[in-house]
């Protein structure tokens, strides 16, 4: 079994596409990583990345019941829910999360209500769009006050009024 990662540049006139192929084994899988990005005929695309992040993390919600069977309390899932697949779900979400279109986001809410369903995540809990929200004010707050920071040069010099 062996596992190769490609990345795929193809340019032409109307069609600009950047994606990570991996390949393991015979199979190969698609999908758009922050770091890269996928523009096809004028239009930015993350369903790729979406659809791959949901069905990676899709068996989650099983393995965290059968954890709930026989060992943990539904606090500690709660948190695992939240701490791990819900980090791994939105990471970098600042980044892509403008460039989703609706049925990506109604895609990551029905996954959030899947784990409401669960009883791992709550109807009170903040939906997908909030936290990213929540992430892009955290985001700027911290590029804004740590002059250290890579993105810190970019902002416009502060005035005191």
């Amino acid at each position: 079994m062996t596992t190769s990662v490609e990345i795929i540049v193809t340019h032409s006139r109307r069609k600009l596409q950047i994606c990570y192929t991996t390949r393991v084994g015979g199979h190969s899988s698609r999908y758009f990583n922050p770091r890269t990005w996928r523009h096809t005929d004028n239009h930015l695309s993350v369903s790729d990345h979406v659809r791959y992040v949901i069905s990676r993390f899709a068996q989650s919600p099983h393995a965290l019941r059968i954890l709930r069977c026989h060992v943990m309390s539904s606090d500690a899932l709660k948190t695992v829910y939240k701490s791990v697949v819900l980090a791994k779900l939105l990471y970098a979400a600042p980044a892509w999360w403008s460039f989703t279109n609706t049925a990506d986001k109604d895609r990551i809410e029905a996954f959030l209500r899947r784990g409401v369903k669960l009883c791992l995540y709550q109807d009170t809990d903040p939906t997908a769009s909030q936290l990213v929200e929540d992430l892009e004010h955290k985001l700027f707050r911290t590029v804004l006050y740590n002059t250290q920071h890579v993105l810190h040069h970019l902002l416009p010099n502060r005035t005191d009024h």
